[in-house]
Order: C-alpha cells, then sequence, then structure tokens
C-alpha cells in the first residue's frame, strides 16, 4: 500500500509546525481554485463589449467559453500524469502561468482569432489548475470536509469575476476580463510559490487511465459540465 507523501518543508519538523504547513498548501489550493476558474465566467459576464470591440456577434462571444472548456476538459488527464511526475504544486504553478500568458496574449488586440487562441491557452490552464488543487488537498491529509471547501473555491471564482468584471468596463473596456483574469492569476501564484512541496508519486502504469474505477467518476464530472 502506497504511503501518504510528506511535506517537503523544514518547518515540519518540528512538533506543531505540520499543520501550519498544511494551512499554507489549503491557502494555495484555494487562491489557484478560484484564480483558474475566474476565467470560466469573466469573458461572458461582459458579453456586450466583448462582442463591440471583436466585431462579433454574441453568439462568437460563447464560443470564448466553449474554446476555454475545449482545453480544459483534455488538459485534465494529462495534467494528472504530470502531478504523479513533478507533484502537484509545481503543476497548480504552471496552471495559473497558463493562465496568465492566455489573458496577456487577449490583451494584445480585439481579434478573434486571436481571442479563441488565447482562450485555448487559458483553458489549458483552469483544466489542470482544478487538478492541481484537487490532488494537493488530499494528498495532505486534508479532511473531507476542508477538500469539499476546496470545490467550493472553484464555484466562488466564476462567481466572483460576474460580480467584479463589470464593474471594470468603464476603466478598462472590452479588455476588463483579461486584465483582471491576468492580475488574479499573478495573485494566485503568491501562496503557491509560498507553499510547501508535496512530492510527487512516482511512476505508474502505462496508459490513459490506470485505474477503470475512475471512469464511473470521470462520466459524473462530465455530466456536471
Amino acid at each position: 500500500r502506497a504511503r501518504r507523501p510528506r511535506l517537503e518543508d523544514p518547518a515540519a519538523r518540528r512538533p506543531g509546525d505540520l499543520s501550519l504547513a498544511r494551512a499554507r498548501v489549503s491557502i494555495a489550493c484555494f487562491a489557484v481554485g478560484a484564480g483558474v476558474t475566474w476565467n470560466m465566467a469573466s469573458v461572458g459576464s461582459v458579453a456586450d463589449p466583448v462582442a463591440a470591440a471583436y466585431g462579433v456577434s454574441l453568439a462568437f462571444v460563447g464560443l470564448l467559453a466553449t474554446a476555454l472548456l475545449l482545453t480544459q476538459l483534455g488538459s485534465q488527464l494529462p495534467a494528472g500524469r504530470a502531478i504523479d511526475r513533478r507533484g502537484s504544486i509545481t503543476v497548480a504553478l504552471a496552471a495559473v502561468g497558463f493562465c496568465a500568458v492566455g489573458n496577456a496574449l487577449a490583451l494584445l488586440e480585439p481579434s478573434p482569432a486571436l481571442g479563441l487562441l488565447a482562450r485555448l491557452v487559458t483553458g489549458i490552464g483552469v483544466g489542470a489548475g482544478f487538478v492541481a488543487g484537487a490532488d494537493a488537498m488530499r494528498s495532505t491529509g486534508l479532511s473531507l470536509t476542508w477538500q469539499g471547501a476546496y470545490g467550493a473555491s472553484t464555484m466562488a471564482g466564476g462567481g466572483l469575476a460576474v460580480l467584479v468584471t463589470p464593474q471594470l468596463v468603464e476603466q478598462l473596456g472590452w479588455r476588463a476580463p483579461y486584465w483582471s483574469g491576468l492580475a488574479v492569476a499573478l495573485l494566485a501564484a503568491v501562496p503557491v510559490l509560498l507553499s510547501p512541496r508535496v512530492p510527487a508519486v512516482g511512476g505508474h502504469r502505462r496508459g490513459l487511465l490506470a485505474d477503470r474505477r475512475l471512469v464511473p467518476l470521470g462520466v459524473v464530472h462530465a455530466a456536471t459540465f
């Protein structure tokens, strides 16, 4: 039976400090969970100014959300394999990096093609960040209540984007969802950089899905989207 990996933090060697290390991991996970999922709702919340700047219909703005979801769903299994090799905190940092790059690309000009490309890049970060945060919460031995709180944080990100992004349109115009997404990604990177590392599991069996028991769970997860 595989042993739960211990946190790579010198402070965790002193009595009472392991709880602090776990708290730092959980803060990083909450930041990533809310930070990456901000991008799922930010553009749609200001669809009218985005459509006007791009010179497209509202239906095309919907495609920007679809592009993000495509790579978000497609990146989750590869992200899981990367977590096994590199560790969840490392993948979480890469995830917020993808979100930052995607939003920075979208800021360059109101081009429909560039917008689609940027959202595809951002979607990779959203999917990888979601999986990395969930794995880090589980691997550090945090309770199911805290793991559920992480799930709630991933919903909070989109809700906050709907609340905040429209307030920024007057100052930032059509770039409001992208500037805010970039800022949130950079802010989320701070607790991730300060978090102790969760050791990687190591190698695993070949094949896309090593454990068939995950299939029904994956079907249920897919149905929620």
